[in-house]
């Protein structure tokens, strides 16, 4: 690729450093886009940007919350990691790596966020981590090995169920996304 056939010489310096700008930050949105896409999100904010993602992470705590998985803390700012943390050392979520029933009540918390995102828009934008965190408990599974498709289906069945609960106590979700939007704290949440 001659700089001259893309125009830049009659730029001067100017038009190859602008070349090489473009470059780089086209580089850069491929490999976020492979790598790491949560650092493109803020990029792709929309008027709803903030509801989805309370949206999201009040499914994960009420999907949680309803199998008895205690709720430790939240955070719904952008600026910082959005996330609900549970306590996965008693309770449902113990022992996730050794026992199946555990591990599926942790497919179904991971899978909440996207789950709610489906139900109250055509798609999720947000649940690549949570994905990942999913995906990461399936590999270091100390059960019978996970085959693919039996990762597929457990996946899939997290979703369609997480998304169950949401529907069955959607006005209990509405209540939790208020609740989270004036920023309450996990009590003020689970009143």
């Amino acid at each position: 690729l001659s700089l001259a056939a893309a125009g830049v010489s009659s730029f001067g310096p100017f038009g190859a450093v602008a070349a090489l700008a473009l470059l780089a930050a086209s580089l850069f949105a491929i490999w976020a886009g492979a790598y790491a896409p949560d650092l493109l999100l803020p990029l792709a904010k929309d008027e709803n940007w903030n509801e989805r993602l309370i949206a999201h992470e009040a499914a994960h705590f009420l999907v949680g919350y309803l199998m008895g998985v205690p709720v430790l803390r939240y955070s719904t700012s952008a600026g910082a990691a959005p996330e609900v943390e549970f306590d996965a050392s008693i309770g449902p979520l113990a022992g996730y790596l050794d026992s199946r029933q555990a591990l599926d009540a942790f497919c179904l918390v991971c899978c909440g966020g996207v789950a709610g995102e489906g139900l109250l828009w055509e798609g999720s934008r947000g649940g690549q981590a949570d994905l990942e965190a999913l995906e990461k408990a399936m590999d270091n599974w100390r059960g019978p090995e996970l085959e693919e498709e039996e990762r597929f289906e457990l996946t899939r069945w997290g979703v369609f169920y997480a998304a169950s609960m949401l529907r069955l106590h959607g006005a209990s979700w509405k209540a939790l996304r208020k609740a989270m939007a004036s920023g309450k704290d996990v009590c003020g949440c689970i009143e």
